[in-house]
C-alpha cells in the first residue's frame, strides 16, 4: 500500500500505519505549517536568549570567510543589480514616512549633535563636495541661476541677513572680489549701474541728500582742496 505525502506529494510505502510523511524533512515542513506562531516566537526567545554566541559566531565565521563571502556579495549585487535596486526603493517608499519622522525627531532632540556631525561630515568631505559643486555648476548655469533666484525670491529677509554676516565676517575678500569683478567687467558694471540710477532716481537723490548732509564738512574741504590744486595749475599757466 502506498500513500501520498502531504508536502512534496510523492508516493511512498509507510512503515507504520500513523507514518504520514515520506520522511523527516517532510514532517519538519509539515510541523512547522501547522505551528507557524508557535515556532516563530520559540525561535525568537532562543535568539533572544543566545545572542552573544550567535554574534560571536557569525563574527568568526566572517573572519575566517572574509575574502569568499565579499566575493558570493560582489557576484550577487552584479548579477541582480536591478531586483537589489528595486528592492530598496520600495522599502525605503514604504518607510519613507517613518524614517522622516525618526529623522525629524532626532534633529529636533539633538540639535548640537546633529551640527556638529554635520559640521564634522562637511570638513571632512569639503574637497570633493566643491569639486562636484564646481563641476555642476559649470554644466548647469542656467538650472543654477534660477534655483538662485527663486530662492532669494522666496527667502528674502534669510539672503539678507547671510550676506550681512559673510560681510561682516569677510571684509577684506568682499572688497577684493568686488574689485577683481569690476575690472574684469566694465561694461557689464557701468550698463547695471546706469540701469539702477534710471530705475531709482529718487532712492539715488535721497541717498545723495543724507550723504551731503552727514558729511559737509568733509565734502566742503575736498572741494576747498580741489579749487586750491586747479588754482595753483592756473598760476602755473600763466606764469609760464
Amino acid at each position: 500500500m502506498t500513500r501520498l505525502c502531504p508536502q512534496c506529494e510523492n508516493p511512498f510505502e509507510p512503515t507504520t500505519e500513523t507514518q504520514l510523511c515520506c520522511g523527516s524533512k517532510c514532517y519538519q515542513a509539515n510541523y512547522q505549517a501547522a505551528n507557524r506562531e508557535r515556532v516563530v516566537k520559540n525561535r525568537a526567545a532562543y535568539y533572544a536568549a543566545n545572542r552573544a554566541t550567535f554574534a560571536e559566531r557569525s563574527a568568526a565565521y566572517y573572519a575566517a570567510n572574509r575574502e569568499r563571502l565579499l566575493n558570493q556579495q560582489a557576484t550577487y549585487r552584479a548579477e541582480n543589480a536591478e531586483k537589489i535596486a528595486k528592492r530598496k526603493a520600495t522599502r525605503r517608499a514604504a518607510q519613507r514616512a517613518r524614517i522622516a519622522d525618526q529623522q525629524a525627531a532626532h534633529r529636533e532632540a539633538n540639535p548640537e549633535e546633529v551640527a556638529n556631525q554635520q559640521a564634522a561630515r562637511r570638513a571632512m568631505k569639503r574637497d570633493r563636495n566643491a569639486k562636484r559643486q564646481a563641476a555642476y555648476r559649470a554644466a548647469n548655469p542656467e538650472k543654477v541661476a534660477k534655483y538662485q533666484a527663486t530662492y532669494r525670491a522666496a527667502n528674502p529677509e534669510r539672503f539678507a541677513k547671510y550676506q550681512a554676516a559673510y560681510r561682516a565676517a569677510n571684509p577684506k575678500k568682499v572688497i577684493e572680489y568686488h574689485a577683481a569683478y569690476r575690472k574684469a567687467n566694465p561694461a557689464r558694471v557701468a550698463k547695471h549701474q546706469a540701469d539702477y540710477r534710471a530705475a531709482h532716481p529718487e532712492i539715488i537723490a535721497q541717498r545723495h541728500a543724507a550723504y551731503h548732509a552727514a558729511n559737509r564738512d568733509k565734502i566742503a574741504k575736498r572741494k576747498a582742496a580741489r579749487y586750491a590744486a586747479k588754482w595753483d595749475g592756473l598760476k602755473d599757466l600763466t606764469t609760464s
